[in-house]
């Protein structure tokens, strides 16, 4: 069963067992899901203590995030980027990233928003607009470089025909 865990761990993450070239991704992620979890089940428990309709809401918003960020992941399978080496990859644009450049990036925010929605937490959410989602623009700012930097224009092509998190928006 445990196995299992582990699987479901780096699928969801996006990283394999020998790919432990970049944990700034893997570091954002659980950072962000641990204090925002952390913080807005403290003010629960201490302010609310009960469920509502806002918080039924979060468990679906949370979903929803957790599977973008899910789908996103197994649409770049291996492709996932490291910030090492990436000659050997390929861009990926179909799926989810023919519309949006960062679906496993949206995915978080929105399981992340889902977390504070669920615990009807002002503070979750005041982290996530003011720390969680500022850092994840700057990794989204990195990453970004990156791919220009190797895939060149291709990548420059590819970030006018698409957005960078919401579809025909941002």
């Amino acid at each position: 069963m445990l196995m299992g865990f582990k699987d479901l761990f780096y699928l969801f993450t996006g990283f394999t067992k020998s790919h432990k070239e970049d944990q700034g991704s893997l570091i954002f992620l659980v950072f962000g899901v641990l204090l925002i979890s952390a913080v807005s089940f403290v003010e629960w428990y201490f302010m609310h203590k009960g469920f509502t309709l806002v918080s039924y809401l979060g468990i679906i918003v949370a979903l929803i995030g957790f599977f973008i960020r899910w789908f996103g992941a197994i649409i770049l399978k291996h492709q996932y980027l490291q910030f090492s080496v990436i000659e050997r990859r390929k861009l990926v644009t179909q799926g989810l990233y023919s519309k949006i450049r960062h679906p496993c990036y949206l995915g978080v925010f929105i399981a992340l928003f889902g977390i504070a929605m669920f615990f009807s937490s002002w503070a979750g959410l005041l982290i996530h607009l003011f720390v969680i989602f500022p850092l994840g623009l700057r990794r989204i700012s990195n990453v970004e470089a990156k791919l220009s930097e190797h895939f060149g224009n291709s990548y420059k092509k590819y970030m006018k025909d698409t957005k960078k998190l919401i579809p025909g928006i941002y």
